[in-house]
């Protein structure tokens, strides 16, 4: 078998003979180098540039999921303008606070999700880079 057209062709034009003539390939060729090679590489930079974005958007989900637990810790130590000396206004204050808490710590499961989907989305489009084609034909 041969590797490229021009051995394909200089092999079939040996048994043709003179009299005989193939079909010109240079348009199917030209195609390939011009408009699939070119695809191909506008596919490794949107690749490339999906993997930066993906990889900023998990440090900007990390970011905001740390935001979240330092609000939860100043939410704890503050008194919802209240006093807490007072017994009635402290359960006040513990009641308010359970339910922001809670509010808290589902955003904080919900961030811990996104940032799981994110890592596993990223290595997906990582093991992208493994596709290449098998060659150009030529």
């Amino acid at each position: 078998m041969a590797d490229t057209w021009n051995d394909a062709s200089k092999q079939a034009m040996k048994i043709l003979g003179d009299k005989g003539k193939i079909p010109d390939f240079k348009t199917v060729l030209k195609f390939n180098v011009d408009v699939i090679g070119k695809a191909l590489q506008t596919f490794y930079k949107a690749r490339d540039d999906l993997e930066t974005q993906m990889t900023d958007l998990e440090g900007m989900a990390e970011k905001l999921s740390g935001m979240i637990d330092q609000f939860e810790a100043k939410l704890e130590r503050d008194d919802l303008e209240l006093n807490e000396k007072d017994k009635e206004e402290a359960k006040t204050i513990a009641k308010a606070k359970e339910i922001l808490s809670g509010y808290l710590d589902d955003c904080s499961k919900v961030c811990d999700s996104n940032i799981k989907g994110l890592k596993d989305a990223a290595r997906h489009l990582i093991l992208l880079s493994k596709y290449k084609p098998d060659s150009m034909i030529g």
